[in-house]
């Protein structure tokens, strides 16, 4: 199938009449129109730049987000194919945003920045900060041309990833699934790219930015979860946030070791986890076989130990 550039070049050289171009190029233009039925109040903006989805929260735009060229299961294009992306998780996750009067949110493995600028939507400007982490050289620029693109303050974008240690590590870029890159190669399918990328102890981050309260992080890094709070013990005993985290066993297996330890690390900590189900929040003490999960929330029980009643 030609391109519009290759459509155009033939025209030009004369070996496709006048006809045939325009149908030829209206053709293109229709597959645009298959899209309006998906967009329920959203639109899809094409500038020289590049391809824009613009997102809404029911009454206005909240905020835009960058298309790329090269991920299938980039969060826009999830959004385009199924309607929503990870829509419960995401209504918790604001309403434990409220609860704990979050003004300090900390994204780490941040991706292209989804939950980072929903927070910025809701609750940008005033004394609210964004630390949004992210290790991959590929992800870190579409994360702040999204940022750009919706005028956030990128000053506290970290290009780097956390972990139980502060050293420069090979780092697999997966060019066909960018949201499963990490320190192992996780898929093997043969589609990474090898990045040198730092690594840093989330708590010598928080000192040498003088970051002065965490309420609310979001952890998702592809299996060395268990590492970044290993790095961070002495944090989260300060502050308590509530975290919100990735537990996926395949994943976590990779890094040898099981799920089951970042609930024994965390409760070491006076943290207890949940999971969402069809009631509500349900507690988890430990992830087995019958788990069908992957996303848990662990609240403090001495902070956060109110939050279960009003989140019913």
């Amino acid at each position: 199938m030609q391109t519009i550039n290759e459509i155009k070049d033939a025209y030009k050289t004369n070996e496709i009449t006048r006809d045939v171009y325009r149908q030829r190029m209206f053709a293109k233009l229709e597959t645009l129109f298959e899209y309006c039925p998906l967009l329920d109040g959203r639109a899809i903006r094409i500038t020289e730049k590049g391809i824009v989805l613009c997102l809404n929260d029911g009454t206005k735009e909240a905020f835009k987000m960058g298309i790329r060229e090269d991920d299938v299961t980039q969060v826009p294009a999830l959004i385009l194919s199924h309607g929503a992306y990870e829509h419960d998780e995401l209504e918790a996750v604001k309403k434990l945003w409220e609860l704990s009067e979050t003004e300090y949110f900390m994204d780490i493995g941040a991706n292209v920045g989804w939950y980072s600028l929903n927070f910025l939507s809701l609750f940008g400007g005033g004394q609210n900060r964004v630390y949004a982490f992210e290790p991959s050289g590929e992800n870190f620029l579409a994360l702040t041309r999204n940022f750009q693109l919706n005028h956030f303050d990128t000053s506290s974008l970290f290009h780097m990833g956390l972990y139980q240690e502060n050293k420069t590590v090979d780092f697999y870029y997966d060019v066909e699934a960018t949201g499963a890159s990490s320190m192992v190669d996780l898929r093997e399918q043969g589609t990474v790219r090898v990045e040198q990328v730092e690594m840093k102890r989330l708590d010598d981050v928080v000192k040498e930015n003088k970051i002065p309260r965490i309420d609310f992080i979001k952890c998702d890094v592809e299996g060395s979860e268990l590492f970044v709070f290993k790095g961070g013990m002495e944090s989260l005993k300060k502050f308590k946030p509530v975290i919100f985290c990735e537990m996926l066993r395949k994943w976590t297996k990779k890094y040898k070791y099981h799920p089951n330890d970042i609930i024994h690390l965390l409760a070491s900590l006076g943290y207890s986890c949940y999971a969402l189900s069809k009631s509500g929040f349900a507690s988890v003490e430990q992830v087995t076989k019958d788990t069908v999960e992957t996303n848990f929330f662990f609240l403090n029980q001495e902070k956060h130990g109110g939050f279960l009643k009003s989140l019913e």
